[in-house]
């Protein structure tokens, strides 16, 4: 089985920091394998399918020449978490767009 994401088009955000520009894209997570492995029952032998988990990844891509921090650097910029806190995530997010202040919500809505 493979976990695969895919891009939510709409759920698309620019947050600008005082140094610096983040994209954030939302994606949805789904398990794609054979039919047999979601089903040890089915008698499909071929055939591929997949499945949507329920999460969704929150990943911060920085643009070009606006790493300013040290610390940043060592932040992680992908997080996954369940459909119901990204839609919180990202109504916090559309109201107060602030860099800092996503990375630790995004942080804790992961845990």
């Amino acid at each position: 089985m493979i976990t695969k994401y895919f891009k939510i088009e709409k759920a698309h955000l620019t947050i600008v920091a005082l140094d610096a520009v983040y994209e954030v894209e939302f994606a949805y997570e789904t398990q794609c394998g054979y039919t047999w492995e979601f089903d040890r029952m089915s008698d499909a032998v071929n055939q591929k399918t997949s499945k949507r988990t329920g999460n969704i990844q929150v990943l911060f891509i920085p643009s070009e020449n606006t790493m300013s921090f040290p610390e940043d650097a060592k932040r992680p910029r992908t997080y996954v978490m369940p459909v119901e806190k990204a839609r919180m995530l990202y109504q916090t997010l559309t109201r107060f767009p602030n860099y800092w202040f996503a990375l630790d919500m995004a942080n804790l809505a992961a845990k």
